[in-house]
């Protein structure tokens, strides 16, 4: 249906429509124009977008841009995967969602989007001079925010970062950092539970010989990722064994070739699964 937006300048005023049909307006002049062309579409946007960059800087601005480029890609059926809303049960500003696929699972990564280029904006009042030149005021997005992620429909998530399996869920309340990200993992099915399994005893000089068993099938082509680390007896980590392990197999083998001096005693093995936060820890005796 057509809509008034209050968008200024229109790119060109003096243009009129043909067979094309506006979906929306900015004065009097067609905004966007939608034309059929067979199973397909053709869309003109009549709009200088040029000071968006700047308007979602200032928390008084109430641009209908992103609500309009959301409406125009839904008339090709691209919705979002993911909405982030702020308290006001709006769409939270200055954020960037990023998705990944990984077989069946997906993991998403939300996270502040603030404006680093000055290319373009001109005399822009959001702009301040740094100590070394430009510098653009980010100030609005420098805040923590209250959020409500939202997806299409619950699934299986986990909190990547907070090392949390949070159900299946569809929404989810939280906190936005400005300068950390909110990552999740999501998948069809719960993923299956690790299991270390680590000897009891090794000799200095040999090979620690350790296995992860996952506990179900893991989802179709679905890699995993898992951070092993090592501590000493005094319970300081050696990052020289330290290492990242990637499979997608039911279990995976992994050895550790010891050091004829490493001291002797009792050391600690840790597994961390990246995707759902599952942390084993396990004891060996040295001798």
């Amino acid at each position: 249906e057509d809509k008034d937006f209050e968008f200024r300048p229109t790119a060109e005023p003096s243009i009129v429509t043909t067979r094309g049909k506006a979906k929306g307006s900015s004065g009097t002049a067609p905004a966007v124009i939608v034309n059929e062309l067979g199973s397909g579409r053709a869309v003109f946007l009549n709009l200088d977008v040029a000071e968006y960059a700047v308007e979602r800087l200032n928390p008084r601005a109430h641009s209908n841009l992103p609500d309009l480029v959301a409406g125009l890609l839904g008339l090709a059926d691209i919705r979002r995967r993911v909405r982030v809303i702020g308290p006001d049960g709006k769409r939270c500003p200055g954020v960037e969602v990023v998705a990944f696929e990984n077989g069946a699972c997906e993991h998403v990564a939300i996270f502040r989007n603030p404006q680093f280029d000055v290319e373009g904006l001109g005399d822009s009042p959001n702009i301040k001079r740094g100590q070394s030149g430009e510098d653009v005021d980010n100030s609005f997005l420098e805040t923590p925010a209250e959020v409500s992620v939202e997806w299409p429909s619950a699934m299986p998530t986990y909190d990547v970062r907070g090392r949390a399996d949070l159900g299946a869920i569809q929404t989810y309340k939280t906190r936005l950092d400005p300068w950390w990200p909110l990552i999740f993992t999501r998948s069809l099915e719960p993923l299956p539970k690790l299991r270390l399994d680590v000897p009891a005893t090794a000799s200095a000089g040999s090979c620690l010989k350790l296995k992860l068993q996952n506990e179900g099938l893991l989802p179709a082509g679905t890699l995993r990722v898992v951070r092993l680390e090592l501590d000493g007896p005094d319970g300081h980590h050696l990052e020289i064994y330290s290492r990242n392990l990637l499979f997608n197999t039911q279990s995976h083998a992994e050895r550790f070739p010891l050091a004829h001096n490493d001291r002797k005693g009792a050391w600690r093995v840790r597994a961390h699964d990246i995707a759902t936060g599952q942390v084993m820890e396990e004891t060996f005796q040295l001798g």
